[in-house]
C-alpha cells in the first residue's frame, strides 16, 4: 500500500481502490474497468492506472472518501507511471513516454516542446465525474442514477461494471474467498433520459445487474462477448399451440413445458404435447435432466405415451401406452447456433425404437430460426373378431415444422419475452391410416 499521511493508506487489489485507516479498516472502494497495473500519489490526489481502460485521477476528501477527479486514455496500453510536482509520466507498452499535467480538476498531455506555462487549467467534463449505479432492470433496460444534471445527453455511452462477487482462490490465505468481479461487461447507449435518470437498451447475453458501477466513456457500444450465454438461476415457460385445420385433414397440437437452469451446470425440464387428429388421439409427456454449459448439453429423460384410434375398417377402439427411456445431445448454445438430437426406446418393449426428434438452429439475435423434425412410433393393439383374436396397427406420429423464435425483448436472461411463430406439416401414418395436415401456429415464450 501507498501511506497518505500518518494515518492513511491506499493500496491496489486487481480492479479496485482500496481506501484504508491505520488500523486497516475499510474507509472507501473504488471498482475501475480494468485491472490496474500502477497507483501513485501527490499532494492528496491518487492515481489509478489500468493497462487498456485508462488512469484515473482522484482527490481523497476529509471525510475519507475517494473523489474522482478526471480520467483519460492514452493512446497505447500503459505499462508504467510516475508522479512528480504535479508532472505524470506514463510509458505505454511501445517504449514510449508522454508527460501529463495535471492542475486543479483538469489533466492535459504536453506536446513535445511545449513549456509549462503555456498550459492552462481547463475545466473538467462534468460526466466524467460520473459515478453512478444501476437502479433496475427490466425488459431489456437498465436504469442508472444520473441524468442531465449530470451532464447526460441522449446517445452518451456508459461503461457498466459488474459488482457481483464470485469465488476464487486466494494463494496468500489458501483459501477460496468471494470478490467484486469489476469486470466491465458492456458499453450502452444512452436511448432516453431524465434530469436524474438515463435508460440504456441492454444487447443480448449483457449481464447487468441493480447495483453495478456505471461510469461516462467516449468508447464505441461493445455488448457481450459471448451473446448466446449460458443463464444461471433461470426459469423458462414455453406454450405453443399449432393448428392444422386449412390445408388437409384436421389436426390440433400443441405443447407446453416449463425449463429449471440451475446455477450449476444443470438443466431440467417437465413438457407435454397432445396430438389429435379425427379418429387418433395421442399425448406425451416427459421428464429430463442434462448437463448443461454455454455450447453444449447431454441428458437423459423418462416420459410416457397414452394414445387411442379408432380402427376404420373393424369398427373397434385400439389403444397404446407406453413409458419410454430418452437421450439427448445439443452442440452449441440455446439461443444461437445448435444442433440437437434425441432418441426415444421403450422398455416394456425389449427396449423397441419408440422415436427420435432432431433441430437444426441458425445464429441470430432478434430472430433464431430453426428446422424441427419430431417422430414417434405407435402400436395400437385390441380384438378385432367375436373369437377374441387381437390385432396389432403400427402408427407413425410426423410432425415437421420451420419455426422463427422472435425476441420481443430482454437480454436473453430472466425477463426476456420470446414469441415462436412456425408453419409445417403433421401427420399420422402407419399400416391402415394416412392423414396429413399443414400446420400455422405460434406460442410464447417467458423467462425469470
Amino acid at each position: 500500500g501507498v501511506k497518505l499521511g500518518r494515518d492513511r493508506t491506499v493500496r491496489m487489489l486487481r480492479e479496485q481502490v482500496i481506501l484504508e485507516d491505520s488500523q486497516g479498516k475499510l474507509l472507501d472502494r473504488v471498482t475501475l474497468p480494468g485491472t490496474i497495473v500502477a497507483l501513485v500519489h501527490d499532494s492528496g490526489r491518487v492515481i489509478a492506472a489500468t493497462r487498456f481502460k485508462g488512469i484515473w485521477v482522484f482527490s481523497v476528501s476529509t471525510l475519507g472518501k475517494l473523489i474522482k477527479v478526471h480520467s483519460f486514455v492514452p493512446a497505447h496500453p500503459v505499462k508504467a507511471v510516475r508522479l512528480h510536482k504535479g508532472f505524470l509520466f506514463v510509458m505505454t507498452v511501445r517504449q514510449q513516454v508522454s508527460t501529463w499535467v495535471i492542475s486543479g480538476d483538469s489533466v492535459r498531455s504536453l506536446r513535445e516542446g511545449e513549456s509549462v506555462s503555456a498550459v492552462t487549467s481547463r475545466p473538467a467534463d462534468p460526466r466524467d465525474l460520473i459515478e453512478a449505479k444501476v437502479l433496475s432492470v427490466r425488459r431489456g433496460m437498465a436504469v442508472i442514477a444520473a441524468g442531465k444534471l449530470q451532464g447526460l445527453r441522449l446517445g452518451d455511452r456508459l461503461s457498466i461494471i459488474s459488482q457481483k462477487t464470485r469465488a476464487e482462490y486466494d494463494p496468500l490465505k489458501d483459501a477460496t474467498v468471494r470478490r467484486v468481479s469489476g469486470r466491465e461487461v458492456a458499453v450502452l447507449e444512452i436511448v432516453e433520459v431524465t434530469d436524474t435518470t438515463a435508460v440504456v437498451n441492454l444487447g443480448l447475453g449483457d449481464d447487468v445487474h441493480p447495483g453495478d458501477l456505471v461510469y461516462y466513456t467516449t468508447k464505441g457500444v461493445k455488448s457481450a462477448r459471448h451473446a448466446a450465454r449460458r443463464w444461471g438461476g433461470m426459469q423458462r415457460l414455453q406454450i405453443d399451440l399449432q393448428p392444422g385445420f386449412i390445408l388437409g385433414d384436421g389436426a390440433l397440437m400443441g405443447s407446453v413445458a416449463w425449463h429449471y437452469h440451475a446455477e450449476e451446470p444443470l438443466h431440467v425440464a417437465i413438457g407435454g404435447r397432445p396430438w389429435l387428429f379425427s379418429g387418433m388421439q395421442a399425448m406425451d409427456f416427459s421428464l429430463r435432466a442434462g448437463f448443461e454449459t454455454s455450447s453444449f448439453e447431454a441428458g437423459i429423460g423418462v416420459g410416457g405415451v397414452f394414445a387411442s384410434y379408432s380402427h376404420a375398417q373393424y369398427d373397434q377402439q385400439l389403444s397404446d401406452g407406453r413409458a419410454f427411456f430418452e437421450m439427448y445431445v445439443r452442440l452449441g448454445a440455446l439461443d444461437g447456433l445448435s444442433w440437437e438430437l434425441g432418441m426415444r426406446s421403450s422398455p416394456s418393449r425389449d427396449n423397441a425404437f419408440t422415436g427420435f426428434w432432431t433441430s437444426l438452429q441458425m445464429r441470430g439475435t432478434t430472430h433464431l430460426i430453426s428446422l424441427n423434425y419430431d417422430m414417434m412410433v405407435l402400436q395400437f393393439a385390441g380384438p378385432d373378431d367375436p373369437f377374441g383374436d387381437y390385432s396389432k396397427t403400427d402408427l407413425y406420429l410426423l410432425s415437421a415444422s420451420l419455426r422463427d423464435r422472435i425476441r420481443l425483448w430482454g437480454n436473453g436472461g430472466p425477463g426476456t419475452l420470446y414469441l415462436p411463430v412456425f408453419v409445417g406439416i403433421v401427420a399420422c401414418t402407419g399400416d391402415v391410416e394416412n392423414k396429413i395436415s399443414f400446420i400455422m401456429g405460434g406460442g410464447v415464450e417467458i423467462r425469470w
